[in-house]
């Protein structure tokens, strides 16, 4: 008994591998990743310290160019716009990090030779404007692994515009087949694709023949989106409280004295309870606590 249930495991398991290595992937549908691995700076372009008593506040833009990867920076990348911030730090000039950014292509007729990825570091400054660190382009082939294998490449070195050999920042890459239903999502993709429902708070920069919309991200952590349930509100009509036994009491007097003097009293006491409250210095002094006191004193005498 116990062997026939390995040999099915090993059945089942062979059926796996297959399916892994006979999908049919839909053509000119690929994924880039890149990882940023180290920057190593410290001055900006001109070559002057980036603070007097502190070390460079790096922030990281970037954007992939695969219509101009063969010309000088910025290429094809012309609008500032499609330069999204990927990173930042402070007080650092040599920074260690693991930044994935992403890119898909998504049934792109003409596939590229190369990808080149156009990098703006600036330094940031709390009472001045920005200044330019350095601008750099990260280029490496387009050469796709098997979805099964999925491997990185090795560290390379981006090149440096303003100041090279002196501005560094490290990086490694990888391309792998995917799916057209994959091609609008991002985060971290597994050898065999699958189907689901979920999406990711990360974004991803997607590629069509007709239209590119680049932004990356730092972090790669899948997420289960739900849609909001709106809270129900209910109404209610409002019940006024009933009248205290204070009010009662008062009513009560008002209506004796009114009945006992054929409404004469009242309306003496009333114009000179107006007289006082026109006199009270009292704004938030109440016209009905002062005919109140009136009523109370008129009763006395």
């Amino acid at each position: 008994m116990e062997g026939r249930r390995w040999a099915l495991r090993l059945i089942l398991l062979q059926c796996c591998f297959v399916m892994v290595h006979c999908q049919n992937w839909d053509p000119n549908f690929y994924r880039i990743e890149v990882q940023l691995e180290r920057f190593e700076g410290g001055r900006i372009h001109n070559g002057k310290y980036c603070d007097t008593f502190t070390k460079c506040d790096p922030m990281i833009y970037t954007a992939f160019d695969l219509d101009r990867p063969f010309a000088t920076y910025p290429g094809s990348v012309t609008n500032p716009q499609e330069f999204k911030k990927v990173f930042e730090a402070e007080n650092l000039d040599v920074i260690n990090m693991g930044t994935l950014l992403t890119k898909n292509i998504c049934d792109r007729r003409h596939l590229p030779n190369q990808v080149t990825l156009r990098v703006e570091i600036l330094d940031y400054d709390y009472f001045t404007a920005k200044d330019l660190i350095d601008n750099l382009d990260c280029t490496f082939r387009f050469a796709p692994t098997e979805r099964d294998m999925m491997s990185w490449s090795g560290t390379e070195s981006c090149r440096a515009m303003r100041r090279p050999g002196q501005t560094r920042l490290f990086f490694k890459w990888r391309i792998f087949p995917i799916h057209s239903g994959e091609c609008h999502t991002s985060g971290i993709l597994s050898a065999v694709p699958i189907t689901s429902t979920s999406t990711t708070t990360t974004s991803t920069t997607t590629s069509t023949s007709t239209s590119t919309t680049s932004t990356p991200t730092t972090t790669t952590t899948a997420t289960t989106t739900e849609e909001p349930t709106q809270p129900t509100t209910t109404t209610e009509e409002w019940t006024p409280p009933p009248p205290s036994d204070e009010v009662l009491q008062i009513s009560e007097i008002i209506n004796v004295t009114a009945d006992e003097s054929d409404g004469l009293e009242l309306e003496e006491t009333t114009a000179t309870a107006d007289s006082q409250y026109s006199q009270a210095p009292d704004e938030d002094y109440n016209l009905s606590q002062v005919r109140n006191n009136v009523f109370y004193e008129t009763l006395e005498n």
